[in-house]
C-alpha cells in the first residue's frame, strides 16, 4: 500500500523534468535574442565601415586627381573621424577645395537628410605623404669622401618633406662626393652631394693658348676643382700668370684668345 510520502516523491520526480525543459527553452530563447542583437550591431558596424571606406575612396581620388604631385608612392592619409548618426541613410556630396601644390587640406562631406530635416557636415582632414626608397649613410661620412657601395644603403623613408634631388628620383649616388660631413643614418640629399671633379686643385695640366692662327701649349697648375666643360683658374708654371681657361679634357685646359 502506497504511503503519502511515496506519492509526494513521485509527484516531485514527475515535475522535475518539466522544470529543466522550461529552463533549457528559456536559455535557448535568450541566446537567440542575444545572437540577433549581435548580428544587428555587426551589420550596423559593417555598414558604417563601408560608408567610411566609400568616403575615403572618393576623397582620395579627388585629392590625387587635382594634385600636381605625381609619383607612384603618394599616399593619402586621413585623420580619425566619426560619421554622423544619420549618415548611413543620407545622400552626400563633396566640397573639395585644394590647390594642386597642397600637401594637406580638409574636404567637407555634406549629408542631406532624406526626411527633409537638417543635414550634417563631416570634415575629412587629409595629408599627402610619400614613402620611397632613398639612399642613407651607413656611417658618418666626411667632407670630400667619395661614396662607395659600403658607405650607403637603400631604405624606405617618408620623404614628404624632402624636396630636392637624388632621393626624390631614387638615383644611385655611387661615386658622388660629400660636400660636407654627413651623419650616420642621414638621407643623402642632392644638396649634400656633388659629382666628382675631373681635376683637383693644384694638379698639373697642359694649358693651350689658341688665337691668331697660333697654338701654344704651356705647363700649368689648376687653382680650383672643376669638371669637364667648366671654366677654372690656372697658373702658368713658368711666370706665375693666372688665366681663366676651359677644361676640355681631364688634363687639358684651353684659352681661345691669346692674352
Amino acid at each position: 500500500m502506497r504511503s503519502p510520502c511515496d506519492t509526494a516523491r513521485e509527484q516531485r520526480g514527475w515535475h522535475q523534468p518539466s522544470r529543466l525543459a522550461l529552463m533549457l527553452a528559456f536559455s535557448l530563447a535568450l541566446l537567440s535574442l542575444l545572437g540577433i542583437a549581435e548580428a544587428l550591431v555587426a551589420a550596423t558596424s559593417a555598414e558604417t565601415r563601408s560608408l567610411a571606406d566609400e568616403l575615403r575612396i572618393a576623397v582620395r581620388a579627388r585629392v590625387l586627381e587635382g594634385s600636381a604631385l605625381r609619383a607612384d608612392s603618394l599616399v593619402v592619409e586621413f585623420s580619425p573621424f566619426r560619421l554622423p548618426n544619420n549618415a548611413e541613410c543620407a545622400s552626400w556630396t563633396l566640397d573639395h577645395d585644394a590647390r594642386p601644390q597642397d600637401r594637406r587640406g580638409v574636404t567637407r562631406v555634406h549629408f542631406e537628410d532624406p526626411e527633409g530635416g537638417r543635414g550634417a557636415v563631416l570634415s575629412l582632414t587629409w595629408e599627402l605623404r610619400s614613402w620611397r626608397r632613398v639612399a642613407v649613410a651607413r656611417r658618418v661620412l666626411q667632407r670630400g669622401e667619395v661614396l662607395s657601395r659600403d658607405t650607403w644603403r637603400w631604405e624606405l623613408r617618408d620623404v614628404t618633406r624632402i624636396h630636392d634631388g637624388v632621393e626624390a628620383r631614387g638615383e644611385d649616388p655611387l661615386g658622388r662626393v660629400c660636400r660636407r660631413r654627413v651623419a650616420e643614418g642621414a638621407v643623402l640629399r642632392h644638396s649634400l652631394l656633388s659629382l666628382p671633379a675631373d681635376i683637383e686643385r693644384h694638379q698639373r695640366l697642359t694649358l693651350r693658348l689658341e688665337g691668331q692662327g697660333l697654338r701654344v701649349e704651356l705647363p700649368a697648375r689648376s687653382q680650383e676643382e672643376a669638371r669637364l666643360g667648366e671654366e677654372l683658374w690656372v697658373r702658368i708654371e713658368d711666370n706665375g700668370h693666372r688665366l681663366r681657361a676651359l677644361l676640355v679634357e681631364p688634363r687639358l685646359a684651353v684659352v681661345k684668345e691669346m692674352p
